[in-house]
């Protein structure tokens, strides 16, 4: 369209297309991840201890002291 010297906007491309005009935009941050080796070791010592035990459940075991 641009050699025929039709100029499109990009609100227009994209409610054409039904594309979210955010999604052009987005630019993914680094995440830098933290992880507390202390509740970890105590995740797989659970882990270990009770391993039929679902998230939610294992959650509860390894946050007690």
């Amino acid at each position: 369209m641009a050699e025929e010297g039709h100029v499109v906007s990009l609100v227009k491309l994209c409610r054409w297309l039904g594309f979210p005009r955010r999604s052009l935009y987005y630019r993914p941050k680094p995440r830098q991840r933290v992880i507390n080796d202390d509740l970890a070791v105590r995740v797989k010592l659970a882990l270990e201890r009770f391993p039929t035990y679902g998230y939610r459940r294992l959650a509860c075991v390894s946050s007690v002291p």
